[in-house]
């Protein structure tokens, strides 16, 4: 996304250094996906470099961790407004995505996200964009799945924290019944839950396939 954007501007003229900046969850829950986005990134800047895709510019990225936590991830971004990076990329988080988008807007920065896939983050405004499909428009693959594979009883576990997974289940309590699965537990927790055991023996004492 950040080459289609950087080469519309290429009619007027690009800067020696094009700066990217890249608010990730390098720790915390959205730790792992968070870093593997960071090698995705470094890999695609390295090879757009190399090809001399814009001239004689360079794209420069540097990375700020949100720890998935959405008040460290305003305040990230609330840093990033005005400091004249070309582009920003948001967390993958849709918890901490939500945080940033409306500050990017107000700031009129232009910002990217990855992966975060709950709604209203593109509704922030017109300088907010996501490079992938809303991942609750296709989640009911996964649950026309579980009937292909002949599942019954199911039990589910939702992270209340978590705006996307919160759709999710949202998704499957409508399509279950659709499909004869029976939903035999919906359980509760929170991201920052340190013992989960009442959940899941309730969850397990359902008998869920």
């Amino acid at each position: 996304a950040g080459v289609v954007v950087t080469s519309a501007f290429a009619q007027s003229g690009l800067p020696k250094t094009i700066k990217f900046l890249s608010v990730q969850d390098l720790s915390g829950l959205a730790g792992k996906p968070g870093a593997d986005t960071r090698l995705g990134m470094d890999l695609a800047i390295e090879e757009i470099n190399r090809s001399n895709l814009l001239g004689g510019s360079k794209i420069e990225i540097s990375y700020r961790d949100s720890a998935t936590n959405p008040a460290q991830g305003a305040a990230l971004m609330s840093a990033a407004v005005g400091q004249g990076n070309a582009i920003v990329f948001g967390s993958v988080a849709s918890g901490v995505a939500i945080a940033e988008a409306p500050i990017a807007q107000r700031g009129r920065q232009p910002l990217i996200f990855t992966q975060a896939g709950s709604k209203g983050i593109l509704e922030a405004g017109n300088f907010i964009y996501r490079a992938t499909p809303l991942q609750p428009d296709f989640f009911h693959i996964s649950v026309e799945y579980l009937q292909k594979i002949g599942i019954k009883r199911l039990a589910l576990l939702t992270d209340t924290n978590t705006p996307t997974v919160v759709e999710f289940r949202t998704i499957t309590k409508q399509l279950a019944p659709k499909l004869k699965i029976e939903i035999v537990a919906d359980e509760e927790i929170t991201t920052s839950a340190a013992d989960i055991s009442t959940q899941i023996t309730k969850m397990i004492a359902a008998k869920p396939d």
